[in-house]
């Protein structure tokens, strides 16, 4: 099992926004204070408009305002639910084209390999910067996660890719730096 690190790619492709200021306001409360705190945000969730701005080159992954946060197509949202579990909450937005929505991930996944892991924390454990990080891939239960140790980063397994690649999707960039980890 591979693991990458889910990176969006912006180049080119059409942007979201929200028209609505109170809206955007709104949201970048919940995903500062619940979202990139694993929490759920269904309980204070509206379904916000976005709309997409110009040029409309359409793809299927997402991030609004460079916060990190992972949005989908309708498409990318059909094809990945199957492979989805309670670890992700599932939160739809509105369009005037199609509907987006926001994969928020609630729950860590504790399973970093510390003792072959190369890289340098702070004191709470969070991580700064790493070489090389190993995981326990038999505790990777969902194949988009974060970790505690990299709380704002978005993890996805090869399954994500293989979803990806087969269907033919649009929006996700892999490099060297975008490697994170492989099955230890």
């Amino acid at each position: 099992m591979k693991i990458y690190e889910l990176a969006i790619d912006d180049n080119n492709a059409t942007q979201l926004e929200f028209p609505l200021e109170e809206e955007r306001e709104l949201f970048l409360i919940l995903a500062k204070e619940k979202v990139s705190n694993f929490t759920s945000v269904t309980n204070d969730w509206e379904e916000f408009l976005l709309l997409k701005k110009e040029p409309k080159i359409d793809v299927d992954f997402y991030d609004i305002e460079d916060i990190g946060v992972c949005i989908v197509s309708q498409r990318a949202y059909e094809l990945l639910l199957p492979i989805l579990d309670n670890s992700v909450e599932i939160l739809k937005f509105k369009s005037d084209e199609e509907d987006f929505f926001l994969l928020n991930v609630v729950l860590t996944t504790d399973c970093l390999d510390k003792e072959n892991s190369v890289f340098t924390a702070l004191p709470s454990g969070q991580i700064m910067e790493f070489q090389e990080l190993f995981v326990y891939s038999d505790k990777i239960n969902c194949p988009i996660f974060r970790i505690p140790e990299l709380p704002f980063h978005l993890l996805i397994t090869d399954q994500i890719m293989e979803v990806y690649y087969s269907n033919q999707l649009k929006g996700i960039t892999l490099t060297d730096e975008e490697f994170v980890a492989e099955e230890n």
